[in-house]
């Protein structure tokens, strides 16, 4: 017969081995990236024809803004793609007001594929797949009804970006 010194070794032994491995579950969440838009850092744009002046006909398309290297960050990991829109609003000065101009729209660069012209002020991404610093540009116009009044006209254009 064993003494019982081994008989305990061997018990000790045996519950070692039976809990010598074990698992510990892990987990993490990652959250969606932004899905945004932003500009130049530039305080106001200038129209890059240059001063206009009041005539008695109305003057078609005659201010424009080139607005460029806006950049779209799609890092939101749903792969859908993105719209872009462009909310531009009227030139104001008082009561009187200049109405965008037929010659307003999103310029697509040629490296940029996937991209579809929805309408002049909207630009969808189809692609689904994540983009940094994506750069477009958005060209503006504005008329000028005859006999208008002299002055500063100011307005903004809101840019907003929404996923598909």
């Amino acid at each position: 017969m064993k003494p019982l010194s081994t008989l305990f070794l061997a018990l000790i032994a045996l519950s070692l081995s039976a809990n010598a491995e074990t698992a510990a579950k892990l987990e993490v969440e990652i959250l969606p990236g932004i899905l945004g838009v932003t500009l130049p850092t530039k305080e106001i744009y200038r129209d890059v024809l240059g001063p206009v002046q009041s005539t008695p006909t109305e003057q078609k398309d005659a201010i424009r803004f080139d607005l460029k290297d806006i950049a779209i960050d799609d890092l939101n990991g749903d792969g859908a793609g993105w719209k872009l829109l462009a909310n531009p609003t009227p030139l104001n000065n008082g009561a009187d007001s200049l109405p965008t101009g037929a010659d307003t729209q999103f310029i697509i660069p040629d490296k940029n594929r996937g991209t579809l012209l929805e309408s002049p002020n909207a630009l969808v991404y189809t692609s689904g797949e994540g983009v940094q610093n994506f750069k477009v540009e958005y060209k503006l116009s504005y008329d000028v009804p005859a006999n208008i009044s002299s002055g500063t006209y100011s307005g903004v254009v809101v840019f907003s970006v929404v996923a598909l």
